[in-house]
């Protein structure tokens, strides 16, 4: 389990890769509070999606990944985007207590990158659910940004005028 503390609004990026390789061989399952519709999207493996409380953090907030029978842990990151400062804690089960317990062990903090690619992955995720085209007016705050690179978002310019540009989405 992995409680949040002390943070506006919780968000969890992208969980290491080893889970989607159990969870492909367990009966595992995720859980949070709140917000539980969108854990999945910390498990997903696409940097451009991201699970979040979508509310101010409380005691008792959690991501839970339940492996469906026990496993050895070795390693629990929390990647988080770089405005986020996310003053977590990591909890696991023992089964012999029967109770969380707080992981011991190296607590360590790092700066990550962002991907360079990060645009074309956000773009990719819309595309995913059906959309083919974005309508994007011109005094819309990040209209610049597709303006100025939209080859980087994966975008092709379709149309404009009227204050607003269509762009269609390059598979």
């Amino acid at each position: 389990m992995i409680e949040g503390t002390q943070n506006p609004i919780v968000t969890l990026e992208e969980m290491p890769q080893k889970w989607m390789m159990v969870k492909s061989h367990t009966r595992g399952s995720l859980s949070a509070r709140p917000n539980p519709w969108d854990v999945q999207f910390a498990f997903d493996n696409s940097p451009a999606t991201r699970w979040r409380t979508w509310e101010r953090a409380a005691s008792g907030d959690y991501v839970q990944v339940d492996f469906g029978r026990p496993e050895a842990v070795d390693e629990a990151r929390i990647e988080t985007s770089y405005d986020h400062n996310l003053q977590g804690k990591v909890k696991l089960w023992d089964q012999a207590l029967g109770r969380w317990i707080e992981a011991d062990g190296e607590h360590r903090t790092g700066v990550l990158k962002p991907d360079a690619n990060i645009r074309r992955y956000a773009t990719r995720e819309i595309a995913l659910r059906g959309v083919r085209y974005l309508l994007i007016p011109d005094e819309f705050q990040g209209s610049f940004d597709f303006r100025g690179d939209p080859e980087a978002w994966g975008l092709e310019l379709a149309a404009q005028g009227y204050g607003a540009r269509l762009y269609h989405i390059v598979p």
